[in-house]
């Protein structure tokens, strides 16, 4: 299984993101990140 997660930067997006790393059925994991002030067009 792959896996994306949205703003694993919060704790409880940290949770899933190590229970993905840590998971033998998860094959791949992606993360997608934006850096403070950045704006979301």
């Amino acid at each position: 299984m792959n896996v994306l997660i949205f703003g694993a930067s919060g704790s409880a997006e940290g949770s899933v993101l190590r229970a993905c790393l840590s998971s033998s059925a998860v094959k791949e994991v992606r993360t997608m990140l934006l850096e403070r002030g950045a704006k979301v067009l």
